[in-house]
């Protein structure tokens, strides 16, 4: 009697449309089995398609929890997919899936490893981005580059925009390299060169405060980098609290040909204020205080309450301050 092939089994860790485009194509493939999904997002979109499925739905939590993974049986799968997640997959688990575990990672490798790194590519003036399909290895983001996908920044981008473009850019790729794993295609590889890596930690980019000692063009880089309304941004949102609480929010700014010092009130134009840089300056296009779109004669009121006429504070940096941690041989 001819013994039916084996199904290939899936565990997939993740959240949003990449967890969803790879939920899609497992339950839609014959001789596949999606065992689990593991999400922080019971009630999306990839945990509802899964429990169509009778798929077992559970914390991304118990990544970390190898007992109980073996218990279930989750250890035995043959590939583990993770796709827009935080969680680090712990070496014990990673001993299970040898060359068989693959992690979606928005940015491109080994220069913009770690988080929020469609930001800082903003904020360092970049005009092109991407998104990495790679190995799993013990360490964060420096396995095996599989699968590479760019794109251009545009000018116009923000930090919001950035991210739903390599969202649906990374969801697209995944599942490009996913059909190869299904057609038992063999997976390209290439060692990452980690003399050029740059590890990017959430704790470099929670300060929001806008530095008006940067050039124009940096200052509104961060700007556009932080600008996630109407939602919130995952590290910063740029502000000025040089007005008293509740700070203001400054959603959108331009380079002006002006000039002036850090941080002074140069005029005051239709648009905005328009503020001196550390070279050039910018107006301030769009910004938020207390829910309402600031106008002219609310800023003239605000600029007029300064202790010091017409001068915002600044927070100097360091010329020599790295915008991102070198890789210093640890994970």
């Amino acid at each position: 009697m001819r013994t039916r092939p084996r199904s290939t089994r899936f565990l997939v860790v993740g959240n949003g449309q990449p967890a969803l485009a790879l939920v899609d194509e497992l339950i839609a493939t014959d001789r596949v089995e999606l065992a689990a999904l593991l999400t922080s997002e019971p009630n999306g979109r990839a945990a509802s398609q899964a429990a169509k499925e009778s798929v077992p739905i559970y914390p991304e939590g118990l990544l970390r929890d190898v007992s109980r993974l073996e218990e279930l049986d989750l250890l035995g799968c043959d590939w583990l997919l993770c796709a827009n997640t935080t969680c680090i997959v712990p070496r014990e688990v990673l001993a299970w899936f040898p060359e068989r575990a693959l992690n979606f990672h928005p940015g491109l490798l080994p220069a913009y490893a770690g988080l929020h790194s469609h930001q800082w590519a903003i904020r360092n003036g970049e005009t092109e981005f991407g998104v990495t399909i790679h190995m799993i290895e013990p360490g964060l983001d420096m396995g095996d580059v599989i699968a590479v996908r760019r794109f251009a920044i545009r000018p116009e981008d923000t930090g919001l925009s950035l991210y739903r473009i390599g969202m649906k850019t990374g969801s697209r790729l995944f599942t490009e390299v996913l059909r190869a794993i299904l057609a038992g295609d063999p997976l390209p590889r290439q060692r990452q060169d980690l003399s050029k890596r740059r590890l990017y930690r959430h704790a470099d980019a929670t300060d929001g405060r806008i530095d008006w000692t940067l050039p124009a063009h940096r200052v509104v880089d961060f700007i556009r980098a932080g600008n996630y309304y109407p939602f919130s941004s995952p590290s910063y949102t740029p502000r000025i609290d040089d007005f008293g609480a509740p700070s203001v929010r400054v959603l959108r700014a331009a380079v002006v040909a002006a000039d002036g010092a850090a941080g002074r009130l140069i005029e005051m134009r239709p648009t905005g204020p328009v503020i001196g840089c550390g070279s050039g300056a910018v107006v301030l296009e769009n910004s938020i205080r207390d829910g309402r779109e600031l106008d002219v004669p609310t800023w003239r009121h605000l600029f007029g309450s300064l202790s010091r006429r017409g001068m915002l504070e600044h927070r100097p940096q360091p010329r020599d301050r790295p915008l991102c941690r070198p890789w210093d041989g640890s994970a």
